[in-house]
């Protein structure tokens, strides 16, 4: 076992993460592929960073275009084609949190049906 997956393992056991200890733990999460909770997500995004996910024949992305201005970003594929692109502008997290809408439900409603 690296030292690296020793540290993991420890953190997973602890209670009262730091920020960055629960996204070292996120971080490894997608490193491995496994399903992300809808409170990785948030974090993710509360540390600025930029995710994709799938949702049916979709890729949502949220890019932080600057300080205080969030693309929520769909792209529709059919047969490797895209077929329709579009964006939604968000001034915070907060925001695109309570107002993205996928198939007219917020992102938190979606989740269990999103690929991440």
């Amino acid at each position: 076992m690296t030292v690296r997956e020793k540290r993991i393992e420890r953190l997973k056991k602890r209670k009262n993460l730091s920020f960055s200890e629960k996204l070292e733990l996120i971080y490894d999460k997608r490193e491995h592929k496994e399903k992300l909770f809808y409170e990785d997500y948030v974090l993710m995004l509360l540390a600025g960073d930029e995710v994709a996910f799938e949702y049916k024949n979709a890729i949502y992305e949220n890019v932080y275009v600057k300080k205080d201005v969030i693309h929520f970003c769909k792209t529709v594929y059919c047969n490797n084609t895209i077929v329709e692109e579009s964006y939604e502008v968000f001034s915070c997290v907060k925001d695109l949190l309570n107002y993205a809408k996928i198939d007219g439900k917020t992102i938190e409603l979606a989740w269990s049906e999103i690929s991440c």
